[in-house]
């Protein structure tokens, strides 16, 4: 995408870092705004294994969902993000500037462009948050399948609620948080808004949410 930007090919694009702060460096764009912005403490990536695989090899998978724990914990102790940094900059892996993967990191945002710098403090990327930001929510599934049905890409409203208990296990979730000892959230499936329209989403009734949500974004 930035190779793509340097000549012209792209006018913008959105996605995660580090690539925002990769534009800013070679002086090729500029970061607009940052989905902490869009979505306070928001879900981000998830951990996702076809179902063969959760049904027949249930303790791989929860030694893999572990691991992916303990790294959360591990980033969320900021004093170790500069070797995180250095790690995943290298080519085999992100291939970008480790100092570029740092200052994201630690909420030091270039914003490029003579916008200046944005220090988010207490929004910055949160791997663990005590276990807030690991917990798989239903809701926030429920949330998603509504923006396909908010943009048309469902012609018809999905059974929620059935697809959700499907495709999220909370239960394996809650063996490995029990054995580490990481607090459940209790807010799955209570409403909640996001700083970009305000607009409260029940996960229990996304018929309402939808009724207000797609007079706003046509």
């Amino acid at each position: 995408m930035v190779a793509n930007m340097k000549v012209g090919n792209m006018d913008g694009y959105c996605v995660g870092e580090p690539w925002n702060g990769v534009a800013v460096k070679q002086g090729v764009g500029f970061t607009a705004i940052s989905t902490q912005d869009i979505w306070k403490n928001h879900p981000e990536k998830a951990l996702v294994v076809n179902t063969k695989f959760s049904e027949t090899r249930r303790e791989d998978l929860k030694a893999v969902m572990k691991a992916v724990l303990e790294a959360c914990k591990w980033l969320d102790n900021r004093a170790n993000r500069k070797k995180a940094a250095e790690i995943i900059g290298k080519v085999p892996y992100v291939n970008a500037p480790a100092d570029v993967i740092e200052a994201r990191l630690m909420g030091d945002y270039n914003l490029g462009c003579d916008q200046g710098t944005e220090i988010y403090t207490d929004d910055y990327m949160l791997f663990h948050r005590n276990g807030e930001t690991n917990f798989p929510r239903k809701g926030h599934a429920i949330w998603f399948m509504a923006q396909y049905e908010r943009f048309d890409y469902l012609k018809q409203s999905p059974n929620y609620k059935a697809i959700a208990d499907k495709i999220i296990l909370q239960d394996l979730y809650k063996e490995n948080a029990a054995s580490m000892k990481i607090k459940i959230p209790d807010d799955d499936m209570k409403p909640f808004s996001l700083e970009l329209d305000k607009v409260k989403f029940d996960p229990n009734n996304p018929g309402e949410y939808l009724k207000v949500a797609k007079g706003i974004i046509p």
